[in-house]
């Protein structure tokens, strides 16, 4: 059985599910409130979770997970994974 094991580190927040049937599952950043950023302007943006698939009761390499725009979201504030 594959499991995916999600750890939420101290200023991060539980990825969640926006309503039943989605295909993904909404992630956070894990900035303080006060940042910003000039537009054009490359930054990396922490997530603060990290995570790993377990098959058979072993961490698996065989899996990934794959971050992406929400629809709509890169278009409207020019945010882009």
């Amino acid at each position: 059985m594959l499991k995916l094991k999600v750890f939420v580190h101290p200023n991060g927040k539980l990825p969640t599910k926006g309503k039943e049937g989605d295909a993904g599952i909404d992630a956070y950043a894990a900035l303080p409130e006060t940042s910003s950023f000039l537009q054009g302007e490359l930054a990396k943006i922490p997530l603060g979770i990290s995570y790993a698939f377990w098959e058979n009761g072993e961490v698996s390499h065989n899996y990934w997970l794959d971050v992406r725009n929400r629809s709509g979201v890169g278009t409207k504030s020019g945010v882009i994974v």
